[in-house]
């Protein structure tokens, strides 16, 4: 689906099933932590903190699960990157959407005051 597998340079997982795999972990985790935030009677922020983290990690962790290991002594193709694209451009949308939130909220509580 994204890229091909070349035994010459192996993954760790096949490059389609590690993106869907982060993909679906990223929706899992944002859910997971609205859900529990909402049961939380106290650090209701914290489930959000860690999704938040959670998600500026997981460019790293596809790139370590998809990506072909180079050897040293070689370099890698100009679009070896791309197949990273889905995962980056979904990261970016929800840390925009977790700032976007927290902006509202900041603007919210300060009429209240």
């Amino acid at each position: 689906m994204f890229a091909q597998s070349y035994s010459e340079y192996p993954t760790v997982l096949p490059p389609d099933f590690a993106i869907s795999l982060i993909l679906v972990a990223n929706i899992i985790a944002i859910a997971a932590a609205f859900f529990t935030s909402i049961k939380m009677s106290r650090f209701k922020w914290l489930p959000h903190v860690i999704t938040f983290v959670w998600l500026a990690c997981s460019p790293v962790l596809a790139g370590i699960l998809a990506l072909p290991y180079v050897p040293p002594d070689e370099s890698p193709g100009p679009g070896d990157g791309f197949v990273l694209l889905p995962v980056v451009g979904e990261v970016a949308a929800c840390l925009f959407g977790y700032v976007l939130v927290g902006v509202v909220l900041a603007f919210r509580s300060g009429r209240e005051r």
